[in-house]
């Protein structure tokens, strides 16, 4: 029995692994491309060096993936090694994308993934993105065709787009953008709704401004 319940772990996670670090690479693609977009047609976006700090948890019981205590019972007896090998791996995705970025921006820049789990595992999976330089325009190419939308949101304004999953339901995508004149703050996450991502979005360009 308990032979079963540590495949079923290494079977979950290591496809919960691979969604979170898709999750990182949807936040780079939307960022970057907005912020060059707008610095390539306005003069007047002025960029910070100064080093952007992510907190380690996010309101709603989210907290970042790449710390190892984030996966709580997750991370204990048997699969500690796993999870541990887990956390090296989004370590080095997310400094990769990081020096991306930093090498493109004239500004600091900073990405981060953050999980909820429960006894069962990972329950939710948010990424968070934030780079100080005024956002862009945001609205990508393939906006109003099938089931994207661009809305806004409060302070923020949301990309949705529904995609199937891999038991054929349809959930949600989304990323929502804070932009102010010297920084920026995407959170995207897969079915939450626009006015939570916003509200991270809110707390983070607080926090960091």
């Amino acid at each position: 029995m308990s032979s079963e319940k540590n495949q079923s772990f290494v079977v979950e996670n290591g496809v919960t692994l691979g969604v979170i670090v898709l999750a990182l690479f949807v936040i780079f693609g939307v960022g970057l491309p907005r912020w060059i977009d707008h610095s390539e047609s306005s003069s007047s976006t002025v960029a910070s060096q100064e080093k952007i700090e992510l907190p380690a948890k996010l309101s709603g019981g989210y907290a970042a993936a790449d710390v190892k205590s984030s996966w709580g019972a997750l991370a204990t007896g048997k699969n500690a090694k796993q999870v541990q090998q887990q956390v090296t791996q989004l370590e080095k995705s997310i400094a990769k994308g990081n020096k991306s970025l930093e090498d493109a921006l004239p500004g600091a820049a900073a990405t981060r993934a953050y999980i909820k789990t429960s006894s069962k595992g990972i329950t939710g999976v948010v990424s968070v993105q934030a780079f100080r330089a005024s956002g862009g325009a945001f609205a990508p190419t393939d906006i109003g065709i099938g089931s994207s939308t661009l809305q806004k949101v409060g302070d923020g304004v949301c990309m949705t787009k529904q995609q199937a999953t891999s038991t054929g339901q349809a959930v949600n995508d989304i990323t929502c953008q804070k932009s102010g004149d010297n920084l920026t703050v995407q959170v995207n996450a897969q079915g939450l709704l626009t006015t939570e991502l916003v509200k991270y979005a809110d707390e983070l360009y607080d926090e960091i401004a």
